[in-house]
């Protein structure tokens, strides 16, 4: 049987980072503008702090209701679009997927990112795939984490960008934990059956407000030196 949880519990879990945590990463590459070499680096522009969410007991097939945090809906055989504000902008992104509670493999179909324009819709054209090592999909081990290969995509300070993951394998929630941040404020959309993945418009069946499989966002780029890091508990949050 799933244990409750607690604002207290969600607290602790939420201690170590808000939602929008980043990471600064140490690699640096130059590049040329105007005749110039400059150096860029990968800054993080966005991160959260999952935490898991237990399977759902066998004989209901659904999760118990809780109004501090709802479940998500289930996201398996469908392509979930979800929506972060990138603080720093840059040329380039890659985005970081984990399984860090899960106790099964998890496997990404496909995934992208893209400039969200408003609602569930992207601008066109805009992004690309996500891959990872040179592949579009990946399998994500439990209690790890992988990170896409770098994505061409113009990046502006506070823009919203998009990603999108199709998860072939449906129920896979009722058999592992999700590792999601379970109040994120900000409404992610679930696709009708099927991989959407990079549809403008896609056909969107139902929404939710949580965070599933998303780890950090990084930005490259030749003028932001870090990133400001928000500690605290939940109200942080």
């Amino acid at each position: 049987m799933r244990s409750a949880f607690s604002l207290r519990s969600a607290r602790s879990h939420t201690v170590a980072a808000a939602a929008c945590v980043a990471w600064l990463a140490t690699v640096s590459f130059p590049s040329v503008v105007d005749g110039q070499s400059v150096e860029r680096r990968w800054v993080g522009a966005w991160g959260t702090a999952p935490i898991s969410l237990p399977p759902a007991p066998p004989s209901s097939g659904a999760q118990p209701a809780n109004p501090l945090f709802p479940a998500p809906p289930e996201v398996g055989n469908r392509t979930n679009r979800q929506v972060v504000r990138a603080s720093v902008g840059g040329s380039q992104v890659r985005v970081a997927l984990t399984n860090r509670f899960g106790t099964k493999p998890l496997r990404i179909g496909a995934a992208h990112v893209a400039t969200r324009s408003a609602g569930p819709v992207v601008v066109e054209k805009s992004g690309g795939a996500l891959m990872f090592r040179g592949k579009p999909t990946v399998t994500i081990e439990p209690a790890s984490v992988v990170l896409s290969d770098p994505v061409a995509l113009d990046v502006k300070a506070f823009a919203d960008l998009a990603i999108d993951i199709y998860l072939p394998d449906e129920g896979w929630g009722a058999t592992s934990p999700t590792t999601y941040h379970a109040s994120a404020l900000a409404t992610g959309y679930l696709s009708a059956k099927g991989n959407h993945v990079g549809a403008a418009k896609m056909p969107v069946e139902a929404t939710f407000q949580q965070w599933l499989f998303l780890s950090h966002v990084d930005v490259s780029s030749a003028t932001a030196p870090g990133t400001l890091v928000a500690f605290g508990d939940s109200i942080t949050d």
